[in-house]
């Protein structure tokens, strides 16, 4: 049996544990990133709140204005699809719902949302792909979310 690294323990237990995921900056705009890994982790069976300031649709999906308007304990995980100096108000709107995880981006991550996201006590995941991410825990756990099949969805 392979051991996994630490990083991918803390992974695997979000997916685990986690049901829905509030993606702040999710793109209405279907060839943008954030709205294939919105469609990706619904047909994955994750309920999905797309976080957009003009609460446009995404993915077939209503959007919400921003994290302080879910309720609390309205997601598990807070996946930030943002530029990295827009980032930092989103870690403290998360910090109020206390995710599981909050995971950002490639090329979103930089020191200081490190040091801002451990004072807040959240647990910061970055510069990993979640679609990737779950493919590789799913294909360990032999899910068919890792088959061709499911991706083609």
């Amino acid at each position: 049996m392979k051991h996994l690294t630490d990083r991918e323990q803390i992974i695997h237990g979000v997916f685990s544990r986690a049901r829905t995921l509030a993606v702040v900056g999710a793109s209405p705009r279907g060839g943008r990133h954030s709205n294939v890994v919105c469609g990706y982790l619904r047909r994955a069976g994750f309920d999905v709140i797309p976080i957009r300031p003009d609460r446009a649709e995404v993915a077939g999906l209503p959007s919400w204005a921003s994290l302080a308007d879910l309720p609390p304990g309205a997601c598990d995980v807070v996946v930030i699809f943002r530029r990295p100096d827009a980032v930092e108000p989103h870690l403290y709107e998360a910090a109020e719902r206390r995710p599981l995880a909050v995971w950002l981006a490639p090329g979103v991550w930089t020191p200081r949302l490190d040091a801002v996201a451990a004072a807040l006590g959240l647990t910061l995941i970055k510069d990993q792909c979640i679609e990737e991410a779950h493919r590789h825990d799913a294909r360990r756990r032999g899910h068919p979310e890792a088959t061709p099949e499911f991706r083609a969805r």
